[in-house]
């Protein structure tokens, strides 16, 4: 079995484990053998990830990645996806080629970064007039609205504001891990939303996963942001988590320094690439 062959093979069994669909998986064959493939996972939200090997054993790797990439891009607008995603380790300079002759733009590198939960807590003075609202149907719009006001002048990986609906990135975020709507708050000021943080457990691991955090731009410097660490890790003490996870993209300074006081380490990197439908690009 050739190495392409064999990572095909893993995502399939991958795939069908998680209960995902294959009908966004291509291959290029030179007889019987795969050369190359990619494999895009939908996911609520209009959006999904793309899959495909690092690199193949022969001649006519980059095209044959090339030509799936492309073909599966078509397949998606077809499915009224609006955006795909690719994660790259920063040294696949083979798989990098070919998604970038498919179409694909670099889009930051994502720093991702670990807090055991017994790290110290930083010290400083916490606001004394947050409400802390945990998330239900009825303040859905809540949610939206602080969502949309942590977007404003935000670092964080800015390119990707306005590309969905907030009903799309919502259901994106659900999407990430088991959704458990007591992991969802928002921070509520003088009536007014100030933060927003979405939890998730990560399967079969004894981590919590911070999927989205954000602070309005008004409530920046104020020490909202420690609040909003805070309870983060008092929710994984509650759920019995034994540490905290995140992503952040390397170029936002201001949150890499509020991570690194509150403990977190970089244990990986990957390369994000993304391409939007026609349709939103026109």
């Amino acid at each position: 079995m050739s190495r392409v062959d064999a990572t095909v093979s893993e995502l399939v069994a991958d795939s069908r484990d998680r209960g995902l669909s294959l009908d966004l998986l291509f291959g290029a064959f030179h007889g019987s053998t795969c050369v190359s493939a990619a494999l895009a996972i939908e996911s609520p939200g209009r959006a999904a990830l793309l899959n495909a090997p690092e690199r193949g054993d022969g001649l006519g790797f980059r095209e044959a990645t090339t030509a799936c990439l492309k073909a599966l891009q078509r397949a998606a607008w077809d499915r009224s996806i609006i955006l795909l995603e690719m994660l790259l380790p920063p040294d696949s300079q083979a798989l990098a080629e070919a998604v970038r002759a498919s179409g694909l733009r670099y889009l930051t590198r994502l720093l991702y970064l670990r807090r055991a939960l017994d790290a110290d807590i930083p010290s400083g003075e916490r606001p004394n007039n947050l409400q802390w609202v945990t998330y239900t149907e009825n303040q859905a719009d809540l949610f939206a609205q602080a969502l949309l006001r942590s977007y404003a002048q935000s670092l964080d990986c800015p390119e990707l504001t306005g590309l969905r609906t907030i009903s799309d990135v919502l259901a994106g975020h659900r999407a990430a891990g088991a959704f458990d709507p007591g992991l969802w708050s928002v921070a509520v000021r003088d009536t007014q939303p100030v933060a927003v943080l979405f939890l998730s457990r990560l399967a079969r691991q004894e981590v919590l996963e911070i999927v989205y955090m954000g602070v309005a731009q008004v409530a920046r410097g104020t020490g909202v942001a420690d609040a909003v660490m805070q309870r983060a890790v008092e929710a994984a003490g509650r759920v019995g988590a034994n540490s905290l996870a995140l992503a952040v993209d390397q170029r936002n300074t201001p949150a890499r320094k509020l991570y690194g006081r509150w403990g977190f380490i970089e244990f990986a990197a990957r390369d994000a690439w993304i391409i939007t439908s026609p349709l939103i690009e026109s």
